[in-house]
């Protein structure tokens, strides 16, 4: 028998998910654009200079951070969708 139930008990708003589903368009969008501007960079020859070299690292790390970002938002719809609660170990 268990003593200590430490489950966290989190309210799910009605609002989460239409937030959720939102972030998750915004964030798909902004990575289909990093890798547009990318593939624009990379395949055409006059963008091939020194300025957009530093371009090209920033829509790099957009892409990057837009994946990690991406991944979030999906795991946190799946969650309010499926109203799963995690252990906490405190």
């Amino acid at each position: 028998m268990l003593l200590n139930n430490n489950l966290t008990a989190t309210q799910i708003e009605p609002w989460f998910i239409p937030m959720d589903i939102l972030q998750v368009i915004c964030t798909t969008f902004a990575v289909i654009l990093a890798l547009i501007f990318l593939f624009i960079i990379i395949f055409e020859k006059t963008c091939h200079t020194i300025p957009m070299l530093l371009v090209a690292n920033s829509f790099l790390a957009e892409f990057v951070f837009g994946c990690a970002m991406l991944f979030l938002a999906v795991f946190t719809l799946h969650n309010d969708l499926k109203q799963i609660q995690f252990y906490d170990p405190c």
